[in-house]
């Protein structure tokens, strides 16, 4: 589990995990950055639920998974985020340390899209957002990002119903035969 943050937008600032100060742990069993139950290759899939909520008394903003709260980011460490967001973003992000070769750092569980959905690659499902009414929404104006194709991808499904909501499978092995 990763999370990032930052106090204005990336201008001057932006950290991971329990590098960011601020944050305050209430769980006792799991903190940003620490290492969660994987899935196995077209084997065993494990889901969870994660969720951002600011909460509309304090304006903290609570990092939870499944049914159990991480922590919160006190409002009084936002300026951008004090009183909401205007975006979202859901993904995967690695980090290549500059070199004029491309990191074999995976994203996922280092497989395209294309390679197989369910059990191959990534993906994030029944993906929603609490809006200013504090109403749960699904997303409706999605606008797919992917930074290196031959390296990462990315295959939207959006809505699909039932359990799985709004879907989109994402993931690649980085530096590759095609990605150098």
């Amino acid at each position: 589990m990763s999370e990032r943050a930052q106090r204005d937008a990336y201008a001057k600032t932006g950290c991971y995990n329990l590098n960011c100060p601020g944050f305050v742990q209430v769980s006792r069993r799991l903190a940003p950055g620490a290492v969660l139950p994987v899935s196995t290759f077209k084997g065993r899939q494990l889901y969870m639920k994660i969720f951002v909520y600011r909460d509309p008394k304090t304006a903290n903003w609570w990092l939870g998974i499944n049914d159990e709260w991480i922590g919160y980011w006190p409002r009084t460490i936002f300026t951008t985020l004090a009183s909401g967001a205007t975006f979202l973003e859901w993904g995967g992000e690695i980090i290549n340390g500059g070199s004029t070769v491309h990191t074999t750092t995976d994203m996922g569980s280092g497989h395209f899209p294309s390679e197989g959905l369910d059990g191959v690659s990534a993906s994030f499902n029944s993906i929603q957002y609490v809006d200013q009414n504090y109403k749960l929404m699904k997303p409706t104006s999605v606008s797919p990002l992917v930074s290196r194709p031959k390296c990462y991808n990315l295959k939207v499904f959006g809505d699909v119903g039932g359990n799985r909501g709004y879907t989109f499978f994402f993931g690649g092995p980085g530096r590759n035969a095609n990605c150098g």
